[in-house]
């Protein structure tokens, strides 16, 4: 017998989203997503280090979530611009699937870096402002790595993977009540 398939949840960030805040307006917010409780966590650095010029914020705007570095005339938005490279990261605390990944003040000439655990998944530039992805993990980070890119983080799409150690659980009961099954026809 087959698990069922997994619902895809869909989580949209900023004012108006399916999402609020624990902590928001600092590096580090929980993210409280009303599609389900997947213990999103979302966090915040410029650059390849966590220093900023003043705190780093996430912010939420109607698009989005952005970064806030600290420098004069941030954009509040992902920007590669100054001296910073805005890092957006999603940690959850089971593995999930990343299907789809939308993105808000998408422009022609935006990159975003993706990285997954940590590690360079893809970089995206397309004119389309939703990616459509495969990505399985528990840390993501988005990143604008040039002085041209300006997005928010508008939405993901994404299932959660079971962990094989419930498989393993579920094939050791289905054996159990097999045997059970099986002592009891020979008893009967």
């Amino acid at each position: 017998m087959l698990a069922p398939a997994a619902n895809a949840t869909v989580i949209t960030f900023g004012t108006g989203g399916t999402t609020g805040f624990t902590g928001g307006g600092t590096n580090s917010a929980t993210v409280n997503n009303a599609a389900g409780n997947t213990g999103l966590t979302a966090t915040v650095t410029a650059g390849t280090t966590t220093t900023c010029t003043g705190t780093c914020l996430i912010t939420t705007a109607a698009g989005g979530y952005g970064v806030n570095d600290g420098e004069a005339g941030d954009s509040a938005s992902i920007d590669g611009g100054g001296a910073f490279l805005d890092t957006l990261s999603l940690s959850f605390n089971n593995t999930v699937r990343i299907t789809s990944i939308t993105f808000s003040l998408w422009g022609g000439s935006d990159d975003v870096q993706i990285y997954n655990g940590g590690a360079l998944a893809l970089t995206y530039n397309t004119n389309v402002a939703t990616a459509s992805v495969n990505l399985a993990g528990t840390d993501f980070q988005f990143r604008a790595p040039g002085s041209n890119d300006d997005f928010l983080l508008q939405s993901i799409t994404f299932t959660e993977i079971p962990e094989p150690a419930t498989f393993g659980m579920a094939g050791i009961a289905m054996l159990g009540l097999g045997f059970a099954a099986r002592k009891k026809i020979r008893r009967s």
